[in-house]
């Protein structure tokens, strides 16, 4: 995801290397549809009181994450099998 064109990052070390990521200077939300602020309800809800550190610990148990090379892109195909309704 890093290399994508456009992707704005700072690097973070932990225990390992981490990006956080953040909008480029001049985005703007033109809109957004139903689903995609659905979308986005569903996951403030379930991680918004979360930290970091609890963030990762909880992705590191995801199948998808776990069932992915080091360094390689998650496939979308696996969003099914997340722990997030």
């Amino acid at each position: 995801m890093i290399h994508r064109r456009g992707v704005h990052f700072d690097t973070v070390l932990y225990d390992d290397v981490a990006y956080r990521f953040k909008p480029a200077p001049d985005f703007k939300v033109q809109s957004l549809t139903d689903q995609e602020s659905g979308t986005l309800e569903r996951v403030i809800e379930e991680l918004g009181s979360l930290n970091t550190t609890q963030v990762v610990k909880k992705m590191h148990k995801e199948t998808a994450y776990q069932n992915t090379g080091k360094n390689q892109v998650i496939s979308y195909d696996l969003a099914k099998t997340l722990s997030i309704d």
